[in-house]
């Protein structure tokens, strides 16, 4: 099973889902190696670790970046992640979203919803929103609370036979 994790900035995406324990590799990590780095990121810093931990600060360069990588395929980012991986995380463009719901390239899509604690991204930033997702999870509360409502996602695709089980 293919599951697309969504959610606004910060809001703890990569933890939740490296609780389930299904490969994954963040969106920004997979672009900072496939095309980010070559092409913007050498320039600039010192090194891998330098350029991925400052990406928040360049938001527009990584989307225009990404924009352009997937110009002529908005599924290709998306490809790339889940040909190695069972998750994609961080997704931030609806037409990208769209375009890999319709190919049919993921099976679950997923919010992860912190809405209590964290502020809504800008639509500059994430164009994804909690209606466009098959699951909401609940990440308003403590760090273990988010663990025990991972347990029931983990738990629910362990019985839908998603993820086989011991994992």
């Amino acid at each position: 099973m293919k599951i697309m994790f969504c959610g606004n900035d910060n809001t703890g995406k990569d933890y939740a889902a490296a609780m389930l324990g299904i490969p994954y590799t963040s969106s920004s990590l997979m672009a900072l190696d496939a095309f980010v780095w070559d092409n913007w990121g050498i320039a600039k810093y010192a090194n891998h670790d330098e350029c991925f931990e400052d990406r928040e600060n360049h938001r527009d360069v990584w989307k225009t970046m990404i924009r352009a990588y997937s110009f002529h395929d908005e599924t290709k980012l998306g490809r790339l992640i889940f040909a190695n991986n069972d998750i994609y995380v961080g997704i931030r463009s609806a037409t990208e979203f769209n375009a890999l719901k319709e190919a049919e390239v993921f099976d679950l899509s997923m919010w992860l919803d912190s809405s209590a604690w964290s502020p809504a991204s800008p639509t500059e930033s994430n164009e994804i929103t909690p209606d466009m997702c098959d699951w909401i999870i609940n990440n308003n509360g403590t760090k273990e609370e988010l663990a025990m409502e991972m347990k029931v996602v983990k738990r629910r695709l362990e019985s839908w036979r998603a993820i086989p089980y011991g994992r």
